[in-house]
């Protein structure tokens, strides 16, 4: 099976967000990381009202739908964000057209509330970031520590890692 890349459209074994099963439906790569791929759904039940500003429409009239692999218009719903392991990635749909990956993205980003500074709040948002990695303080330190011990997203504070 091909490895997937990032603009792919894949059929994938997609987890409900309560966790009661599982369902097949198309996702967007959105990043590969090793065996791993971080998706976003693709549903299509397109809504008659105003869509959300983490949801993108890839509309049946859409010049290069046919690319996609989709079979008739969908919504891609940036806050339906999953890891998957590639064996539950089932076959390759399509790709998405650049111009709508570039909206996936600025969806993907309202959806995990990240907001990008100008200015000089920026250059001082980075000045701080940069003081943070570089600083060998104990609270850094020990930071690391749990992360690491913790393997995956600092779960060891909740456990006493």
């Amino acid at each position: 099976m091909p490895k997937p890349k990032r603009g792919e459209v894949w059929l994938v074994r997609f987890l409900f967000t309560n966790l009661s099963s599982t369902k097949f439906r198309p996702a967007l790569v959105v990043a590969v990381h090793g065996e791993d791929a971080i998706v976003v759904g693709v549903f299509s039940r397109v809504p008659t009202g105003a869509m959300k500003e983490t949801w993108v429409l890839v509309d049946e009239t859409y010049p290069h739908f046919s690319m996609t692999g989709l079979k008739k218009s969908s919504v891609i719903k940036a806050e339906k964000i999953a890891v998957v392991h590639e064996p539950v990635l089932q076959r390759r749909l399509g790709r998405l057209p650049s111009d709508l990956m570039q909206q996936v993205q600025t969806a993907l980003k309202r959806a995990l509330s990240l907001t990008y500074k100008t200015g000089r709040g920026a250059r001082r948002a980075r000045s701080m970031e940069q003081r943070a990695e570089g600083s060998k303080s104990v609270t850094g330190a020990l930071l690391q520590r749990r992360e690491v011990s913790a393997g995956c997203f600092g779960t060891g504070w909740a456990n006493g890692a």
